[in-house]
């Protein structure tokens, strides 16, 4: 790996170039669908957190990269104002990609092996490209994945994060998800000229056309 020396400012044509290398990352890796966004292209909205509470999700309270640890939505809005670009990354495939194949199997369907295994590509696509960014000078950039990082990585166990004193066991992989800080998933991924359908508990994969995760990572 080819590690780049900190400079005083990076020249745009520099900062186009490496974009599209973390385009062709994105989608090298598995990504379906990458694109370049300016931050004021990805939506904010309040509401996103609060659905995580009401009806509250399986997992509230249950991990540090979830709410109501996972950070605000106050300090998103003040984050996107400390960037101008970042990738936004999607993966498509069968619906049964992010929601169960039968209505019986919904009350555990964040187990479903397929689920898991979609949400862990999402994962590792933005924690790839995040390593890149930084190792390319771009040390502040951030990932937000596409699933539960406990469901990922700790749905046998507690999240050791949460406990006074200890680090979380995966740092350089557990993110919070795009929806856990406030990003309006579906109108971003709508805005970047990309269908996505809502899926929920009282649907199963038979119910919708196809698939779609999607993740972000802020770069500079």
């Amino acid at each position: 790996m080819r590690i780049r020396k900190i400079k005083k400012s990076v020249p745009r044509v520099q900062i186009r170039r490496d974009l599209e290398k973390y385009v062709r990352l994105a989608k090298k890796l598995g990504g379906t669908d990458a694109k370049i966004l300016e931050t004021d292209e990805i939506l904010l909205d309040y509401r996103a957190t609060y659905k995580c509470a009401v009806p509250k999700c399986y997992l509230y309270n249950a991990s540090a990269n979830c709410p109501p640890h996972a950070p605000s939505f106050e300090r998103t809005v003040e984050l996107m104002k400390c960037f101008r670009f970042a990738i936004l990354v999607s993966t498509k495939g069968p619906a049964s990609m992010v929601v169960a194949k039968r209505k019986e199997k919904k009350k555990a369907s964040y187990l479903d092996p397929e689920i898991i295994a979609g949400r862990r590509k999402m994962n590792d696509i933005v924690c790839a490209v995040e390593s890149r960014a930084f190792y390319d000078g771009y040390y502040f950039a951030t990932a937000f994945a596409g699933g539960n990082c406990k469901a990922l990585f700790c749905a046998d166990t507690h999240c050791q994060a949460l406990e006074p004193g200890k680090p979380c066991r995966f740092p350089l992989r557990a993110r919070p998800t795009m929806e856990a800080v406030g990003i309006d998933v579906y109108r971003t991924v709508t805005h970047a000229g990309w269908d996505i359908y809502p899926v929920g508990s009282q649907c199963c994969a038979g119910d919708v056309p196809f698939g779609r995760k999607a993740g972000l990572v802020l770069i500079c």
